[in-house]
């Protein structure tokens, strides 16, 4: 990882990373149709980018998905 990045800075800043959280949080819910994947990517990559410098992965939370009964496989494919 380039400490020097954008994703370097706030690994090392979770506070200001949960801060950018909320801020994609509010821009998802006030997003247009057209505009939901952008904004859900955002999202979703900032929560990233938070687990990572707290020191969780994907797999973790998959581990404590499949403890309260819930996959990713399964919530990946719950629309179909």
């Amino acid at each position: 990882m380039n400490t020097n990045s954008y994703t370097g800075y706030m690994q090392r800043n979770s506070q200001l990373v949960l801060t950018k959280i909320m801020e994609e949080y509010w821009e998802l819910v006030a997003a247009s149709e057209n505009n939901k994947i952008y904004e859900c990517s955002d999202l979703f990559v900032h929560i990233l980018i938070y687990l990572n410098s707290i020191g969780l992965s994907l797999e973790d939370i998959s581990n404590e998905l499949n403890k309260r009964r819930w996959t990713l496989k399964t919530l990946i494919q719950f629309d179909k």
